[in-house]
């Protein structure tokens, strides 16, 4: 058996097939109550998050899985993010 990261050695992603799998699995498992097509997304990124990756991740989000709106939020806002306004979420 072979284990591979979807992570590069720098932390970012590098395989954006296995990533989009993994947000698919996500969103399509029963454990989610919101429709993501219906509510806004928060995604946490590491804080030196290069831009590329960014806008693969919107591209994927808005047009694969057709979410209505997108916040990229800094790893270390998101806790507070939470506890300031968020009821529900998903963490993948």
């Amino acid at each position: 058996m072979n284990i591979q990261s979807i992570f590069g050695d720098d932390g970012f992603v590098n395989d954006w097939e296995a990533m989009e799998a993994l947000w698919q699995y996500a969103i399509n498992s029963k454990h989610l109550i919101q429709d993501p097509k219906e509510n806004p997304l928060i995604l946490a990124e590491p804080v030196l998050n290069p831009a590329k990756c960014q806008i693969k991740q919107a591209e994927l989000l808005f047009e694969k899985f057709g979410v209505p709106a997108l916040k990229f939020a800094n790893q270390v806002r998101v806790p507070v993010i939470f506890a300031e306004f968020v009821c529900l979420s998903c963490v993948v």
